[in-house]
């Protein structure tokens, strides 16, 4: 038997771990408690900022996944010095 396929409804880019959370954070909680499908993609792992450690910054965006009730998250890991220079 074939499963209905997932429908993504607000899928959400951000260059880095926290820029989507610090962004648009409101609009995600929102369209998540319209039971709409939000799920957030990154496109680095902020490898170059903060003082916290990549795995730190890893466990807060899944922690703040769950309170969005984003259904997943992905990170392209792309590094950071892709992004911009024309590489």
């Amino acid at each position: 038997m074939n499963s209905a396929p997932d429908i993504v409804e607000l899928l959400a880019f951000g260059p880095n771990l926290d820029d989507i959370g610090v962004g648009i954070s409101d609009m995600l909680a929102k369209h998540a408690a319209l039971r709409h499908s939000v799920d957030p993609c990154n496109l680095a792992a902020s490898e170059m900022g903060g003082n916290d450690t990549v795995v730190e910054r890893f466990a807060e965006d899944e922690t703040a996944r769950g309170v969005l009730g984003a259904r997943w998250r992905t990170n392209l890991l792309l590094g950071r010095p892709l992004i911009g220079t024309g590489q």
